[in-house]
């Protein structure tokens, strides 16, 4: 789905230099939502702010935040697995809408609508770049980050984007769409010996 920046009412568009940064700024924004998706079942504090310090940070427009009396804010842990998992259930039926024909289209819409994506360029390409909102919802950055991948490529979603059946992992792997499983799940069934190979050592009396 190419960038129209026609439709934004007065575009600003941020330049990003050399050829090929746009395709690069484009990966980099699918690896962190690959890695949010696939890790934070297992994270704590610490893991979400690497991932939002290391990963995500460097990739975003940050939109100037008015000064506000700062107050520390503790999060307790029930209540960080609650966004954890809001955000990543949020992106998961995202994806699966995604590999729908255009289904999702109107998501990823929602994210300029939002003011959560920016216009950008390089010398030869045009393309998304994720914007940091004050009070931003951590569900919201992550589809940031998968709208600017989607307006990118939205048929790769159709034709490579599998979620594994049993572990939900997520991974672009035309192989993994035509078993339903990620690599983990299917190394693991082709290394177990079928049934009634067990089935005739035991009645040999092999073990």
């Amino acid at each position: 789905m190419a960038a129209n920046f026609a439709r934004l009412p007065t575009p600003t568009i941020i330049s990003l230099g050399k050829a090929g940064a746009v395709a690069q700024l484009t990966r980099a924004c699918r690896a962190a939502m690959l890695d949010f998706v696939n890790g934070a079942p297992f994270w704590d504090k610490r893991a979400l702010a690497t991932w939002l310090v290391g990963k995500y940070a460097p990739l975003v427009k940050n939109v100037a935040q008015p000064p506000m009396p700062r107050r520390a804010v503790l999060v307790l842990e029930p209540r960080l697995v609650e966004i954890l998992g809001d955000a990543r259930h949020t992106l998961l039926a995202c994806l699966r809408l995604a590999r729908r024909n255009h289904a999702a289209s109107a998501g990823a819409w929602r994210m300029i609508r939002l003011g959560a994506l920016s216009p950008c360029e390089d010398e030869e390409a045009r393309g998304w770049m994720p914007v940091s909102l004050p009070r931003m919802r951590l569900r919201d950055r992550l589809l940031s980050l998968w709208a600017v991948d989607y307006f990118a490529d939205d048929s790769e979603y159709e034709s490579s984007l599998a979620i594994c059946a049993r572990c939900q992992r997520v991974e672009f792997d035309a192989l993994s769409v035509a078993r339903s499983t990620c690599r983990a799940h299917s190394s693991a069934f082709s290394e177990r010996p079928p049934r009634e190979s067990i089935t005739r050592m035991r009645t040999r009396g092999d073990r």
